[in-house]
């Protein structure tokens, strides 16, 4: 039996309703073109909104809920989520307070575990202040689960790491990203697509290595052949801006011309 929305959505979609309505109203019938773009944009700003506030409620349901047995006891040490051998051991460190952001460019807080590497009985030099050291610094075990990663979720990170992919330059994606929301500064945006990226290639590894353990059918249409992959690098960024003093061009005559 699916379970009955949280009282709370209703009162959000009440009250996104209400806007709407005092959005509409008093705008009908438009008569412009600037009158139509206006109405549009203000619709995706509420609807924007109303994703964000219902997915907040949702996310905190979620948090609340969840045990810490049902936590993944695989997850990666560490919010950083690069591979190791041999993750260290982790210790509860109590309940922090932790920030990220929605698809919408909403900001929310929540109270949930925290948990860091466990150093005791490990031999070594002491660490210095601001020195990490391989441990990582931890992570919040119930957001990882979700999917909930260096400070925003998994829809945002995807959004943030395709317009930079698709974009010619940061300040493109940054462009791109404000007009949908995400108002973001240019390390915000490189962090981000970054952690993204991690991400995905290490679960490419994960797949390549499942891959690997899977047996080939004696039919494999590509079984004892020899595969080569291409990939188009058009758009890749290898161009840099030469150093030293800049030359005068200078113009070649063409014979006969």
């Amino acid at each position: 039996m699916p379970r009955k929305l949280d009282p709370s959505i209703d009162d959000i979609v009440i009250d996104m309703a209400d806007l709407v309505k005092k959005l509409v109203g008093p705008n009908m019938p438009l008569r412009s073109a600037a009158e139509t773009i206006n109405m549009e944009q203000g619709l995706a700003h509420v609807g924007r909104e109303m994703a964000d506030r219902v997915m907040e409620v949702v996310l905190r349901t979620s948090v609340e809920e969840v045990t810490c047995d049902s936590v993944c006891p695989h997850a990666p040490a560490g919010d950083s989520a690069r591979p190791r051998q041999s993750p260290p051991a982790m210790k509860s460190a109590g309940l922090r307070t932790t920030s990220f952001m929605l698809l919408g460019g909403r900001r929310i807080a929540l109270r949930t575990q925290y948990r860091k590497p466990d150093l005791r009985g490990r031999k070594g030099p002491r660490r210095g202040c601001g020195r990490r050291g391989p441990g990582g610094v931890g992570q919040y075990p119930r957001l990882a689960r979700l999917g909930i990663v260096a400070g925003a979720t998994p829809a945002t990170l995807s959004e943030i790491a395709r317009h930079v992919a698709d974009a010619h330059c940061l300040d493109a994606a940054q462009e791109a990203l404000a007009r949908r929301g995400l108002a973001l500064n240019r390390k915000t945006v490189i962090r981000l697509a970054y952690r993204f990226a991690e991400q995905a290639l290490r679960l490419r590894a994960a797949h390549v290595l499942g891959a690997t353990d899977f047996p080939l059918p004696a039919s494999a249409p590509l079984r004892g052949k020899r595969v080569v992959a291409c990939v188009d690098g058009g758009r890749t960024r290898i161009r840099s801006t030469p150093r030293g003093r800049r030359r005068k061009k200078r113009f070649f005559r063409i014979p006969g011309g």
